[in-house]
């Protein structure tokens, strides 16, 4: 895998690889990129898992788009694809509460965005500011190899590109407080 790293990139480029079932040290890695990060965060998820995105992420999250006016969100992610809409609704609410209260009234005018997609995409991956975190692909909760990539501007824009590309594809929806006060839990 280093080789296959070293020559995908052509250049030095400082990267950590955690192999296998290590969902602490890269909710760690990410909250350390997130609390360092001045500028925006992308984040493509799978099912927005709670354990993930919980308190702390908020907490982190809210402060970055309290303090730096032009700090930007956006989240990318899929729930149960068995539910219809409203079902999903209710679930992301019940499980994201504190990630949902961040849309509330435009608090942040339209800084911080979530969009539901219908389909789980399967590249997962968060970009904060010039460093980006990518999962290989895996089953929904499952182990899966990550690679975080410091620095490396080049690969940080083609996964923007890929990130508008996915939330202008059908059957994904920009989320508003609306949304979330429609619907009884």
């Amino acid at each position: 895998m280093l080789a296959f790293i070293k020559n995908l990139f052509g250049k030095s480029v400082e990267y950590e690889l955690f192999t296998g079932n290590q969902r602490e040290l890269e909710r760690e890695k990410m909250y350390e990129l997130q609390n360092k990060s001045s500028n925006e965060i992308w984040i493509v998820a799978g099912e927005l898992d709670h354990k993930f995105y919980n308190d702390t992420f908020v907490n982190i999250i809210a402060k970055k788009l309290k303090t730096i006016p032009c700090f930007t969100v956006n989240i990318l992610f899929s729930k149960d694809e068995r539910l219809v809409h409203e079902e999903k609704i209710k679930k992301i609410l019940k499980e994201n509460e504190p990630l949902c209260t961040l849309l509330k009234a435009e608090a942040f005018e339209g800084r911080f965005a979530m969009y539901l997609s219908e389909k789980r995409h399967p590249n997962h991956f968060g970009i904060v500011d010039n460093s980006i975190l990518i999962e290989k692909i895996h089953e929904p909760r499952g182990p899966r190899d990550v690679l975080l990539v410091y620095n490396y501007k080049k690969l940080i824009e083609k996964y923007k590109r890929y990130f508008f590309k996915l939330i202008n594809e059908p059957g994904v929806k920009k989320l508003s407080h609306n949304d979330f006060q429609t619907i009884a839990v």
